[in-house]
């Protein structure tokens, strides 16, 4: 089935690879909570580009390669989407290296630096005069300070140029070094588009195409469970199709593991606060982490707007607030005491 209550971020950016295709670049930045979504609304983008007849060069950053230089640029500039002739000039320059080890993220390109990166450009301006060049980086707030810097000069010239840059990002995150986001706001042609988990309708839609005619009881069951987050929706409602009907469906493994991964993809701080919540339960979050309140306020707020958390945020973390726990009793939230 299509992508559900993202019609709108999807002609978003359509619309922006077409205004680049005709000569009008621009870069967006596709921002939202852990597991909304994000990767699943970019390959859908970069898919419809392809069909279009643009060249698609992709990447997917990771906090495990943060520290390797130019990891990111590697893997859009060298994959086999790239023409062999410009993937060996690439691979040449590249060779060149990246900006010194020693130096500070965030901080100017140096003579060198910037002499390779206008390099790398010319090389996509030139594959752009051919084709439209779609660049989609996932997970960007993750993306090496040589790789970022670079991808930041990039965005800083192509607003005249045939290419548009799509970049997934976690909207509660710190970047270790610079912040793309930001760069890529600073421009005029820089945009902004932020995923929201699903609407209770939009849980509703999805559970009676999975599960058929007379799910709407479980499709609010889903809701409560899940807070909109397409993973844990997936996978509760995996756990609903697979009962055999001897007793009312229930959350079970699919659920488990999915609030796994949801958690394990969120910031460190509210990685944490997830596990000492969930083993400790109720209890003022800032005192249980040893935490200054606005950041033990930043970590919940990226679990609500993740659906991990059963309460709306209120004025201080000093409140009796707790994660739902799958099985217990009519306990309303995913974060489960198996973490």
């Amino acid at each position: 089935m299509g992508l559900i209550e993202r019609e709108e971020a999807l002609a978003t950016l359509a619309r922006l690879c077409d205004e680049a295709a005709a000569g009008h670049g621009g870069a967006v930045v596709v921002a939202g909570p852990a597991a909304v979504g994000k990767t699943a609304l970019l390959d859908r983008a970069a898919a419809r580009a392809v069909a279009a007849g643009a060249l698609v060069l992709t990447a997917t950053a990771s906090a495990a390669e943060h520290g390797l230089a130019m990891a990111v640029l590697a893997q859009f500039l060298l994959g086999a989407q790239v023409p062999q002739d410009a993937r060996s000039r690439l691979a040449d320059l590249m060779s060149a290296g990246g900006p010194a080890p020693e130096a500070v993220p965030g901080e100017p390109l140096s003579a060198l630096d910037v002499r390779l990166a206008e390099r790398l450009r010319a090389e996509l301006v030139g594959l752009a005069e051919q084709r439209p060049v779609v660049i989609v980086v996932d997970d960007a707030h993750h993306a090496d300070d040589a790789s970022a810097a670079y991808l930041a000069y990039l965005v800083r010239r192509i607003r005249d140029a045939r290419i548009t840059v799509l970049l997934g990002h976690r909207a509660s995150s710190r970047p270790a070094g610079r912040d793309l986001r930001l760069d890529v706001l600073r421009q005029p042609h820089g945009h902004d588009v932020t995923l929201r988990p699903l609407s209770e309708a939009g849980c509703a839609e999805y559970a009676a195409a999975r599960l058929g005619p007379g799910a709407e009881q479980a499709a609010a069951e889903c809701f409560a469970l899940t807070g909109g987050n397409p993973l844990l929706l997936q996978a509760v409602v995996e756990d609903f199709a697979a009962a055999d009907g001897s007793e009312p469906p229930a959350a079970g493994e699919h659920y488990a593991a999915a609030v796994l991964a949801c958690v394990r993809r969120s910031s460190p701080i509210a990685t944490r606060a997830a596990w000492a919540v969930a083993v400790l339960g109720a209890g003022p979050v800032d005192r249980l982490l040893e935490l200054d309140p606005p950041s033990a306020q930043a970590a919940v707020r990226e679990l609500e707007a993740a659906g991990l958390l059963r309460r709306p945020l209120q004025a201080s973390v000093r409140s009796d607030r707790r994660f739902g726990r799958p099985g217990a009793g009519r306990a309303r939230g995913p974060v489960s005491a198996r973490c």
